[in-house]
Formats: C-alpha cells, structure tokens, sequence
C-alpha cells in the first residue's frame, strides 16, 4: 500500500471512531459545573443522581411535595464560595416523564408573585435563588438565605449550567 492510501485508511478510522464519539448519550450532570469552572463557586463533592426515595433525606422537608409531582430521576449539587465557605448554592434538578408533567411542577412550586426568570421554557426568581422549567427538567438554584445577594449568585450558578446542559438533554434527560 502506499502512504497515500494508509493515510485516507487512518483518516477514515478516525472520523468513524469520532462519529461514535459524538453519538454518545451525554448526560444532565455534564451540565453542572466541574471543580471551580463556576468561580468563585466550587462544586463540593461529585454531582448525585438517584430516584427521589434515594434523594429524600438530602431534600428534607422538600421530599414530599417533591414526590406528590412524581419526578423520575433527581440529581443534586452542592457549591461553596471559595473565599467564604459559609456560603453554599444548592442545585436541585428534577427529571419528568413530560414536559407537560414537568411544567405542572414548576408551576406548583413558582410563588404567587414571581417575577419573571429568563431561563428554559419558563422561570421565577424565588426568594432565595431561581427556578426553571425547560423541556422534561425543572431546576430549583437556590442560596443560603433569603437575600438579594443568594438570588444572584443563584442566577450566576443557573447560567453556567444552562450554557453547559448537552443538546438535547432537558427533552431527553439521562
């Protein structure tokens, strides 16, 4: 063989191997950020994902109005300010069978006076973060308390991982 045809060989085998590459499933989880990518917020730990019977003690007092809505899957994530470690934002992300379903849970949990959150197919800020239906997936980020200051860094929080959710995802979560 000559090299010009090794190299349109391995050439060939390249864009097959990449080709299975790009169709590989990519998951919800992909779109929290990793380590301090989200600076000044650091990702605590790995991102969880169960059932919520699995989620429940981590939701607390939330676990229950949470499965009256009947998510399917849940995936949680802890960040702490890196400069003040007091500080923490929490990403609770809940899987539907629909996004009809989905849109009936964002709808139970947006307060009466919301005021509107650009984010997914429907969002309110909340008192202390936001929260967000899009395709098959509500996402509540929310701060430690109840501040102007939580909202913001909430919001921040929710940007980095609405920029990073793989296509596809919020329809088809995985």
């Amino acid at each position: 063989m000559t090299r010009r045809r090794h190299a349109a060989i391995a050439g060939s085998l390249l864009l097959l191997g990449c080709a299975g590459c790009a169709a590989e499933r990519r998951s919800v989880a992909e779109a929290f950020p990793p380590g301090s990518v989200a600076s000044p917020w650091r990702l605590q730990g790995e991102v969880w994902c169960g059932t919520l019977d699995e989620a429940a003690a981590a939701l607390g007092n939330d676990a229950d109005r949470w499965r009256e809505l009947g998510p399917t899957r849940v995936w949680l994530a802890v960040y702490r300010h890196e400069d003040k470690p007091a500080q923490t934002v929490t990403v609770r992300c809940f899987a539907f069978e629909t996004a009809d379903a989905a849109r009936r849970a964002y709808d139970a949990g947006r307060p009466a006076d919301a005021q509107a959150y650009e984010a997914g197919d429907a969002g309110c800020w909340t008192e202390i973060g936001v929260l967000f239906q899009w395709g098959r997936l509500v996402l509540d980020v929310f701060g430690h308390d109840a501040s102007w200051g939580s909202q913001v860094q909430a919001s921040l929080l929710a940007a980095f991982i609405t920029k990073r959710m793989p296509p596809g995802a919020p329809g088809n979560p995985q």
